[in-house]
């Protein structure tokens, strides 16, 4: 069991040490090792084509797909992109790269407004193959190839598109493939340093930048502790860095993973009725739209262990309510950062306490600092700085200066989230340090604003409160909000519900949506969020 000590000296807390179990393996031979020792357990069923693959079914067809990667000419090193959602051959397709040796990047793509960004990213790293779902991309990154003058074949699945390879053919076995007993698959070097992947940050705020992760980072997130076997299912894209790697931990820890590619509410509800899914993660969003699902009370969501959520903070109160619907299972918030390759805190143990995300995770150490860089101590509010004690901050991609600037003179990482640990090492986060606002000297906090609206205003879908230069205040928060389909909300009344339950009154605008620009992991981009507000006042 994890316990975090507390320096008194340093300020220091540390989770307990960290027991690295795979000496120099990779990845692929961990998973490749497991997925053997069972030849005949249901490794995933995907929902959407109804196809099962046994643990062996499994290996087959990543084995294929690395052995044609390989006759391509793709080695060490080279990136292969996934713009995918999660079909029942993405996974295969992942650890076939894993076992070529070969880096892939989970990517995204999510208007126009970050072409830019795109082509920079594109550039940087160089694939040498894409992997596309999103049929209606096809045409957008085949122009911005051209652009770039990358070659970079794009393979889709069961799909004839001019000037695009088909998918099928990779996971086609030649006569020369070895067998399971006889394969091997790529062996690093150093699992501290090799990469295995090429993960985008969720770009809330600003430009995505891309995370390397080793094999020795992952493999620290693949260490079976108290959830294995039964039937497991994730509800967020494999953009998600917790989805990758619960997408191959539920392979080491023998579930069975069931995978829609795209889910509504009802469909996630039903999904969870159908397979008597165990263990689930999913967004806080996802939870708040369960809870307010009208016909939730029809679905039986007793098989229901273990609910984990993370990526954006859980309203305790929506946590609370929603509990009554999942009689034997608890919610499980976790905090963890993409720069940071996966968690910093162990699971919450079912505390539903406001802005509480669990313990200091085993091998990780944090410390809590002020504006000049002091270390504050237990309950003392400040920006919170974590360091792995097993496997070092891998830096970003192609960008020395930044990761030098990430980093304090102890190595320690900022994360840019305020909050403060508690002395038995409980991590609680306030909010981002980019969205507390100072308004007339007093501190405003964005997602206690939205946290307010969300528990109180009936019939909204989704708000991001972003903060504007206002002369009289300083800074003054505008409310961006879409109402619930068929809803209609009145600025004065959300107003004044938002002003009886907020410590102190304040100036704001209350503005309305059909949509608002969202980042891969399913947050709002706040800078995007901002340049609509901005347009739409010039009009009010």
């Amino acid at each position: 069991m994890n316990k975090v000590s507390f320096n008194s000296e340093t300020k220091i807390w540390s989770g307990s040490p960290f027991v690295y179990p795979f000496g120099n393996e990779s990845v692929g031979e961990v998973i490749f090792e497991k997925l053997s020792q069972d030849l005949n357990h249901i490794a995933q069923i995907s929902e959407d084509s109804g196809v099962k693959y046994t643990n062996k079914e499994f290996l087959e067809l990543s084995i294929a797909f690395a052995s044609n990667l390989q006759r391509k000419g793709l080695k060490k090193g080279d990136v292969v992109l996934f713009l995918c959602q999660k079909h029942h051959y993405v996974p295969p397709a992942m650890l076939g790269c894993i076992f070529a040796g070969v880096v892939f990047c989970p990517f995204y793509y999510q208007d126009s407004s970050v072409r830019t960004e795109v082509c920079d990213i594109l550039q940087k790293i160089n694939p040498k193959m894409m992997i596309m779902s999103h049929l209606d991309l096809v045409d957008e990154f085949q122009r911005i190839f051209r652009e770039i003058s990358l070659e970079c074949p794009i393979y889709v699945y069961e799909n004839s598109i001019e000037g695009c390879e088909e998918l099928k053919t990779l996971f086609e076995k030649e006569n020369d493939q070895p067998k399971i007993e006889e394969y091997h698959p790529f062996s690093a070097t150093d699992p501290s340093v090799d990469l295995l992947c090429l993960n985008l940050t969720s770009s809330t705020t600003s430009k995505p930048k891309i995370c390397p992760m080793t094999h020795k980072q992952m493999l620290m997130s693949l260490v079976v502790r108290n959830t294995t076997g039964g039937h497991f299912s994730c509800f967020t894209d494999l953009g998600w860095i917790s989805a990758l790697t619960l997408t191959f931990y539920s392979l080491v820890a023998s579930m069975t993973n069931v995978m829609r590619a795209d889910y509504t509410i009802p469909e996630a509800l039903s999904l969870i009725e159908k397979y008597k899914i165990n263990s689930m993660f999913c967004k806080p969003k996802d939870i708040f739209g369960m809870l307010k699902f009208e016909d939730i009370q029809k679905y039986d969501l007793s098989s229901l262990r273990a609910i984990i959520t993370g990526g954006e903070q859980l309203s305790a109160k929506i946590g609370r309510d929603f509990v009554k619907f999942i009689p034997n299972a608890r919610i499980l918030s976790i905090y963890g950062m993409t720069d940071m390759s996966g968690p910093i805190s162990d699971a919450s143990e079912g505390k539903l306490l406001e802005n509480y995300v669990g313990k200091v995770r085993s091998g990780m150490e944090m410390i809590v600092i002020d504006e000049q860089g002091n270390h504050l101590g237990p309950n003392e509010l400040g920006e919170l700085c974590v360091r792995s004690t097993v496997v070092p901050f891998s830096g970003y991609y192609g960008d020395p200066q930044r990761t030098k600037d990430s980093l304090n003179e102890d190595g320690f990482f900022y994360t840019g989230d305020m909050g403060h640990i508690d002395a038995e090492g409980g991590i609680f986060i306030n909010e981002r340090k980019r969205f507390f606002m100072s308004y007339r000297g007093m501190i405003l906090n964005q997602s206690h604003i939205e946290h307010i609206i969300l528990e109180n205003v009936e019939g909204v879908s989704g708000v991001c409160v972003v903060d504007v230069e206002s002369d009289e205040h300083g800074q003054m928060p505008i409310i961006a909000i879409i109402p619930s389909p068929g809803k209609t909300l009145n600025e004065k009344e959300v107003v004044e519900i938002l002003m009886k339950h907020h410590e102190f009154e304040f100036e704001t605008r209350v503005l309305f949506f059909k949509s608002l620009p969202m980042t891969i992991s399913g947050k709002f981009k706040k800078f995007l969020v901002r340049d609509l507000i901005m347009e739409k006042l010039k009009n009010v």
